[in-house]
């Protein structure tokens, strides 16, 4: 979990611009391994963009049940 990033979302409208800016720290806070898959740096670019899609994805499935 990224406590730091539910930490900034709390509370807020959850619009892209803040999800954006919430989970911009997010690369720096893993340190993923390198393999012949993919490098390190691909895969903080990859989470990032995964957590992104999921919160956007919690957010939409929310409002749609509302």
């Amino acid at each position: 979990r990224l406590a730091a990033v539910e930490d900034a979302l709390a509370g807020t409208a959850l619009d892209d611009a803040t999800i954006d800016r919430a989970t911009e720290a997010v690369p720096g806070m893993l340190d993923p391994d390198s393999d012949i898959h993919a490098g390190a740096e691909q895969r903080r670019r990859i989470a990032l963009a995964m957590t992104r899609r999921a919160i956007r994805t919690a957010r939409d499935r929310a409002l749609a049940s509302a």
